[in-house]
């Protein structure tokens, strides 16, 4: 069970918040178990922490949110921050232990078969509770997962059909079904940041195949593929209003009362570097960054009074990070994030990967919800400890 703890906690990722806090702690039961009567070796643990000692930037992390409580003064908000980012140090430590009981083409497997059974049911319940319509996906399509979780977790899985779809053992016809149909959910469910990464996950798959040393024809049928959908993708409704929202900002005279998402990203991102600015080092504390950003939003009232409303957190999460705990916590992030890079040698993967992220952290506030941190420290864990697999070395995987 020890082997396959990863596997049940990927098969669990895309269900409810609940069904991945069980597999994570029974993944860490045996574990425990492992480590008292299974024989383990501490010497291996010191091996593995050696060749991945970036890892320990995500326990780093969370001793910095918790240094972050002696500076706040929500102490109720910060020690809630700090639970829902255990999995900063539980994971690094997990997969440390693991990592030669892991394999990783079944924990990817068990992962799109998750993400698979959360779709279907997902859409079970759709029809059921709702009309069947393009806006009913955007505003009721969140059975397990914010729809923005859910399009993350459907772009990492068509990163792994568009780049690792031979190591995860997935036919041409098989991978392209499930590209097509992931890639018309990311439209459906319109998350702004979602189809920004699916059209990036595109252009880095077209200079791949630019590069290939595949046939002419299959270059020209591949690549107008992912050209037309990504114009389709384009023309979303939602992306569209996103844009012209960009150019009122840009181009506006006098302050407008924020209603878009994207107006108000930009109000609220104007009130956070505002924060920022005035203590760049340190932060307000963990459980203080929300509170001072309602007390920037109110210096502006009436025009801000859709945002104040709702209470709305930075939406972006190096912004976030920053105004709790200082420069530290979005330095830690992109450092992980090139980390992950550099070590798989900037392979096709490993972009698409950090692309998701980093999008995805530039729109919103990732790591404020349990689903969030879930996502990231797995992905990334597993990406840096197991980074010398041969499933990541382009070697046959066993």
């Amino acid at each position: 069970m020890t082997s396959n703890g990863a596997a049940l906690f990927a098969f669990a990722l895309p269900l409810h918040m609940l069904a991945s806090s069980y597999s994570l702690a029974i993944w860490l039961l045996f574990t425990i178990f492992y480590l008292i009567i299974g024989g383990y070796r501490w010497s291996n643990f010191l091996l593995n922490l050696r060749n991945s000692k970036a890892i320990f930037l995500l326990v780093i992390l969370y001793l910095l949110l918790i240094c972050g409580l002696f500076i706040s003064d929500n102490i109720n908000e910060g020690v809630s921050k700090i639970e829902v980012s255990i999995p900063f140090i539980a994971a690094p430590f997990l997969f440390l232990i693991n990592k030669d009981l892991i394999k990783i083409n079944v924990i990817f497997n068990a992962f799109i078969t998750g993400l698979s059974c959360s779709v279907v049911l997902s859409i079970i319940n759709l029809l059921i509770e709702s009309n069947f319509t393009v806006d009913g996906f955007y505003a009721d399509f969140d059975l397990f997962h914010h729809s923005s979780y859910y399009s993350m977790l459907m772009n990492i899985a068509i990163a792994l059909f568009l780049f690792l779809h031979k190591k995860i053992n997935f036919s041409n016809i098989s991978r392209y079904i499930f590209i097509l149909i992931l890639s018309v959910l990311v439209f459906l469910i319109s998350s702004k940041a979602g189809v920004i990464v699916l059209i990036s996950l595109f252009f880095v798959k077209s200079i791949q195949v630019v590069k290939s040393s595949s046939g002419l024809y299959p270059k020209l049928f591949f690549l107008s593929f992912l050209v037309v959908f990504s114009i389709l993708l384009i023309l979303n409704k939602r992306v569209q209003n996103m844009v012209s929202n960009v150019e009122n900002i840009v181009f506006q005279d006098t302050p407008i009362y924020p209603t878009e998402s994207t107006a108000i990203r930009w109000k609220i991102w104007e009130k956070s570097v505002k924060l920022i600015t005035k203590s760049v080092v340190f932060g307000y504390g963990t459980g203080d960054a929300n509170a001072q950003l309602l007390k920037a939003y109110n210096e502006e009232p009436y025009l801000l009074r859709h945002i104040i409303k709702k209470r709305y957190n930075a939406h972006n999460t190096f912004f976030q990070l920053w105004i709790m705990i200082g420069f530290l916590g979005p330095l830690i992030i992109f450092a992980l994030l090139l980390f992950v890079l550099k070590k798989h040698q900037y392979s096709y993967f490993s972009v698409g990967l950090v692309l998701i992220f980093l999008i995805n952290f530039c729109l919103e506030s990732m790591l404020e919800r349990h689903a969030g941190v879930m996502i990231f420290t797995f992905f990334i864990s597993l990406t840096i400890v197991c980074k010398d697999s041969p499933f990541f070395l382009n070697k046959p995987s066993h």
